[in-house]
């Protein structure tokens, strides 16, 4: 067995194992390029299910800034273009994406008030970031 720690920041092989990813962004900018395994690859090494590629519900898509499942955890929401709850944010993450890729348009808005705001530091990160 060999590890190589992934390849989610090269969106070339993201999309050519699993294409529905085209056009997504990454949360992975260095790093995760698939080098080695592409090396294993090269030198015959066999690779399992590496189209099984997990994506995050709440990244945001101009800057691939994640934003903490702990927000969805403490109580945010997530509402579709009309402004209507559209699935259980407590489910999982590979549930919850799905739903989101499953609304038109494909996007959602992350709900909290300012109790959550308190619980949750990382949001203060993502008002600086605007």
């Amino acid at each position: 067995m060999l590890a190589t720690g992934g390849f989610g920041a090269n969106m070339e092989m993201v999309t050519k194992l699993k294409p529905e990813l085209k056009g997504y962004v990454t949360t992975n900018q260095k790093g995760s390029t698939g080098d080695g395994i592409a090396l294993a690859e090269k030198e015959g090494a066999a690779t399992v299910d590496l189209e099984q590629i997990q994506i995050h519900p709440s990244v945001e898509q101009k800057t691939a800034y994640l934003i903490t499942e702990a927000v969805r955890g403490e109580g945010a929401i997530l509402l579709n273009s009309k402004g209507e709850r559209f699935v259980n944010e407590l489910e999982t993450r590979d549930t919850v994406s799905a739903a989101i890729n499953a609304l038109d348009p494909n996007y959602a808005y992350v709900v909290f008030d300012n109790a959550l705001r308190g619980r949750v530091k990382a949001i203060e990160q993502y008002t600086k970031q605007h």
